[in-house]
């Protein structure tokens, strides 16, 4: 969803009109042309007319996000939703598959790790990690200051 889409959708959500969704920040003009995605929209007059209305940043965020990131960085996330699901519902099978695809597309060592944790944790061999495992985990735990549990997910 592009910025003027997720704006759009925001304020029929809101059951605004146009002119009161941009208020003194924008024409309505000029607004109505960014929700049909012709004109840009800055930073700045976009979180003015976000903060003005009380939309939670981040859910708007999430709105667009799948627009403006890079290709390589959805396919990671598709991934890392599929892992999650296969983790919660302790499909190891998948796990193992989602695996494959993760090696294969050379997505980020953390990931590869958190998988390789994973599985070891479903299939109760965490004790059975290989050493260099370990090592991996230990650097990248230093190296992202990161918990444990952000490491798996």
């Amino acid at each position: 969803m592009e910025i003027g889409d997720a704006l759009r959708f925001e304020r029929l959500q809101l059951g605004l009109t146009q002119k009161q969704m941009c208020g003194d920040i924008l024409t309505r003009p000029y607004y109505a042309k960014v929700e049909a995605c012709k004109n840009s929209i800055t930073a700045e007059n976009l979180f003015r007319i976000l903060l003005a209305h009380d939309i939670d940043i981040m859910e708007f965020f999430n709105l667009i996000r799948n627009t403006y990131e890079p290709k390589e960085n959805n396919i990671e996330n598709e991934l890392k939703d599929k892992l999650r699901e296969a983790f919660s519902s302790k499909d190891i099978e998948n796990m193992k598959k989602y695996y494959k695809e993760i090696l294969n597309s050379g997505t980020n060592n953390v990931l590869k790790l958190r998988v390789v944790v994973s599985i070891a944790y479903l299939e109760n061999n965490l004790d059975k990690l290989d050493t260099k495992i370990k090592q991996r985990i230990k650097k990248n735990l230093m190296k992202e200051k990161t918990g444990l549990y952000d490491l798996i997910y």
